[in-house]
């Protein structure tokens, strides 16, 4: 019986661990007003704020600063933005690449709008309509447009977030402090407009390769309006072939005095809540290490609400000595951003000359959730004046805007380089995968859907069939030692008895004895191989969990045509109308068929004889059978549907395989029974299996 609750205790902590996972909810508290809190930053921002600006007659926009600092306007832009990219694929010339995304460009902030994934979908809805419709985006567009509430369009990675006055845009210059004279006595004046005011949009060209958009951000001397004395320029370039967006930052001194410049950078925002029963949304920032190992910290939806609302959380610097910050990305668990600062060569990884630091901070998205906002404040962008080497400084970023795909980080150089596949999550059983077997696994299933059958429904009934046929030796052998050991407890079962009898008084003596007695016997150890093939495949279903929770190929990814629509989700039969507590509003069948499964499993598992089992055994024997099918219920209702196909498909193959075994061993059992015969020798038998005469009482012992 140790076996039995060695492997409960295992089920429920892997369990418990998945649960974790699957049911655990989003906090909710109400949102309170928006903070003044700075962005974390080595030197205090001034706390002199801007009021609203006022328009002068030449159009130039008068910041109305305290009468000391009336020094300096600013032109606003009067273009909205733009579109880098495109939605459409394979309607490009011949030789060209396609564009894996669209990107929208906003002018107020200069920022990223929305960033759409080209062959990524909101709902299966979309998918199925834009597949049926062969991949014409223009009448997409329109059933799309016509439809809005059956059909949501092109997944979309960073999306704005605007809750009552706060609003929040990707790659957005949010604030910019602009100081002159030395350092020990600068003065300073606070720009908080650049965030909510139009840049102007310079121009908007493209190659044959990529299109680039550039925004500037003119600053006039207010006794010279007719050419600005600092210019900031921000230039978005998009390639064909890439989800990543290059950003290049560029800031000119154009008068005769040497400035310096601070930025609140704004970093990746409004990424989407993948999970509909939990916030799988987490900020991820990766450090280097003096070993070269890249060293990764995430910040969860657990971490969000820990945190005070608004306060900013240093992630480190890009220039530091000692374990400088690479990137910062803002992910869900199958798609994301990452924010790369480049350095100037290829000698490090970091960017080295950018004085930066990360932060994130936890903001309100709507009166109910939060969400992080991520960002990089620069400081001491020191620029000489006009006509000199470093009057012009210049750094760069890259964006990365799309799925997180395993192969994808592995062939690009950057993305290998850098270790982007730290952002794929372990959903919190890290420390029980192995990595290796995960991705085995889900290479597999990508070789079998993609080579073998075009469904990974049917790539995961194939890869149950091959761990089955792998473990079938082990299985087979357990169940036959079981067997064995079951009619060795029928035949001690006498004296087993008596035992019980002997010391009933005293139960240590009596489980010492018995315990004594079966070793004698050479029962016992065969007992523990019963559950070795299911403690074998653990370590497959938590490598499956994670693979599949985190596995982009499978989103979408439909079974059969009108149930199990996306195995990486509950599958959903239909909808209740009402959401129930651990339920959800859906009902699920594949859960219920796992539970039926492990039901039979459970029944025509071999255990030791009934006959010989104390009550106490029988009992425990008993809530086993009916604890674990409940438990797999609970723990897998809301699984992911390709999950708990894999684990129904092979509990019900091992039912069956547990059928023909017991029943060869049955087979077997007459044969050598039918083949048994007694055979009768004439003559005397052996002298020591003659039985001795009786001895008369004169009887001695001679010699």
């Amino acid at each position: 019986m140790k076996s039995q609750r060695l492997i409960l205790l295992i089920l429920v902590a892997v369990g418990a661990m998945l649960l974790f996972r699957m049911l655990s909810p989003s906090k909710e508290e109400p949102a309170p007003e928006e903070p003044t809190t700075q962005p974390a930053q080595t030197q205090p921002a001034p706390t002199t704020s801007p009021a609203k600006a006022q328009p002068t007659e030449t159009g130039i926009t008068t910041a109305t600063l305290p009468k000391s600092q009336m020094q300096w306007r600013i032109k606003p832009g009067t273009n909205p933005g733009c579109s880098l990219g495109a939605l459409t694929r394979g309607k490009e010339k011949e030789g060209q690449k396609d564009y894996y995304l669209q990107v929208t460009l906003r002018s107020e902030g200069a920022a990223v709008e929305s960033v759409h994934l080209t062959d990524y979908f909101q709902t299966v809805a979309d998918k199925r309509l834009f597949d049926k419709l062969e991949g014409d985006e223009t009448r997409y567009a329109e059933q799309v447009a016509e439809n809005p509430e059956t059909y949501k369009g092109h997944y979309a990675v960073l999306s704005p977030v605007v809750h009552k006055d706060c609003s929040y845009y990707a790659l957005a210059t949010r604030k910019i402090i602009l100081s002159m004279g030395p350092k020990s006595d600068a003065k300073e004046w606070t720009f908080d407009e650049p965030g909510a005011r139009r840049w102007e949009l310079v121009s908007v060209t493209e190659t044959d390769d990529s299109q680039s958009a550039v925004f500037e951000w003119p600053i006039y001397r207010a006794e010279n309006l007719q050419a600005p004395a600092v210019v900031l320029r921000k230039t978005y370039t998009l390639a064909r072939g890439s989800y990543s967006i290059g950003v290049t930052f560029e800031c000119v001194n154009q008068t005769d005095q040497p400035i310096r410049l601070q930025l609140d950078q704004a970093g990746p925002v409004g990424v989407t809540q993948e999970d509909p029963r939990t916030d799988d949304r987490m900020a991820v920032v990766a450090r280097l290490e003096e070993s070269g190992n890249i060293q990764r910290q995430e910040f969860n939806y657990s971490e969000l609400y820990k945190k005070p609302y608004g306060e900013a959380i240093s992630l480190g610097r890009c220039d530091a000595k000692v374990d400088p910050t690479l990137w910062l990305a803002y992910v869900n668990k199958f798609f994301g951003a990452i924010l790369y600062p480049q350095p100037k060569t290829d000698k490090t990884l970091n960017a080295a000359s950018l004085d930066a630091q990360f932060y994130v901070r936890p903001v309100q998205q709507n009166d109910k959730h939060r969400m992080w906002q991520t960002g990089l404040w620069v400081n001491d962008i020191d620029l000489a004046p006009a006509g000199e080497e470093n009057a012009t400084k210049t750094f760069s970023f890259n964006l990365f805007t799309g799925p997180k795909v395993r192969q994808l980080f592995r062939d690009d150089p950057l993305y290998a380089r850098l270790h982007y596949n730290e952002t794929i999550s372990t959903g919190g059983c890290g420390f029980c995968t192995f990595i290796w077997l995960m991705e085995a696994l889900m290479w597999l299933l990508n070789f079998f859907a993609k080579f073998l059958f075009g469904n990974f429904g049917l790539a995961i009934i194939l890869l149950v069939v091959i761990v089955r046929v792998l473990l079938h030796p082990l299985m087979k052998y357990s169940q036959v030692s079981m067997a064995k050991m079951q009619k060795s407890m029928a035949a001690l079962k006498p004296q087993m008895e008596k035992v019980r009898e002997k010391y009933a008084n005293d139960r240590a003596t009596q489980q010492r004895e018995l315990l004594k007695l079966q070793k004698e016997a050479g029962v016992g150890p065969g007992q523990m191989l019963g559950c070795l093939p299911m403690l074998l495949q653990m370590p497959i279903w938590i490598a499956l969990y994670t693979g599949l929770n985190t596995e982009v190929a499978l989103r979408h990814e439909a079974f059969l045509p009108v149930w199990i629509t996306d195995l990486a989700a509950p599958d959903q039969l239909f909808r209740f109308g009402t959401d129930l507590p651990f339920v959800g509003e859906y009902f699920n069948l594949l859960p219920l068929l796992l539970t039926v499964a492990m039901f039979l499993s459970m029944k025509m598992n071999p255990t030791t004889a009934a006959q010989s089992n104390t009550p106490e055994q029988k009992q425990q024997q008993m809530m086993m059978k009916i604890m674990m099918p409940i438990m797999m219920l609970f723990f897998f209702y809301n699984a992911p549907s390709g999950l708990t196909l894999y684990i129904m498909a092979s509990t019900f193959a091992g039912v069956a395989e547990s059928y023909y075994i017991r029943k060869h061993i049955r087979q077997r059992e007459e044969m050598e029974t039918a083949s048994e015969a007694v055979v009768k020798i004439s003559g005397k038998g052996p002298r020591a299996a003659r039985p001795r005469k009786p001895k008369g009482p004169f009887w001695t012992k001679r010699g």
